[in-house]
């Protein structure tokens, strides 16, 4: 999955990636009927997997050198926004790297996950252009930001920066 999340968020190449990760997890579970209700879209896999490394590998990556990024500087970092759903959830992460963390860290269905979306949904206008009209959950936006924070943190938790 490491490699699939080296593409571009919900890019062709990472929805390539992510259909054969996919063929080969069917493969595995056979074909009783209730896998059919296994699927998920590209967004959520991805997501998915981030958070995945986001709460283990890179738990202890320190991502404070991040808060207030200007968009100049982020343009010259190793993991620049190559989408637009990567450059929104850097933004979010850019404004507050521990509020986004508490956000994708904190247990789905819970108390504490409501108080950390509404916590971070402030942080979505100013990453959203003027009149741009967006509709996203709160699962969606976990995974949104859950992509960025997989990216700065491999990339800084790889050179120490």
């Amino acid at each position: 999955m490491r490699n699939a999340l080296a593409f571009p968020f919900v890019s062709p190449e990472q929805s390539k990636a992510i259909a054969r990760l996919r063929t080969q997890f069917e493969e595995c579970l056979g074909n009783a009927s209730e896998f059919d209700q296994l699927v998920l879209g590209q967004v959520l896999q991805a997501g998915g997997a981030a958070e995945w490394f986001v709460r283990t590998e890179f738990k202890n990556v320190d991502l404070s050198s991040l808060k207030g990024m200007s968009d100049e500087a982020l343009e010259k970092t190793s993991f620049r926004p190559r989408t637009a759903l990567e450059d929104l959830g850097l933004c979010i992460v850019r404004r507050d790297p521990d509020r986004a963390r508490g956000f994708v860290e904190s247990k789905m269905g819970t108390s504490e996950a409501k108080v950390a979306f509404k916590a971070i949904t402030p942080d979505l206008g100013p990453c959203v252009t003027g009149g741009t009209e967006m509709k996203l959950n709160s699962i969606n936006l976990r995974a949104v930001v859950s992509y960025a924070l997989f990216r700065a943190s491999s990339m800084l938790g790889a050179t120490g920066a």
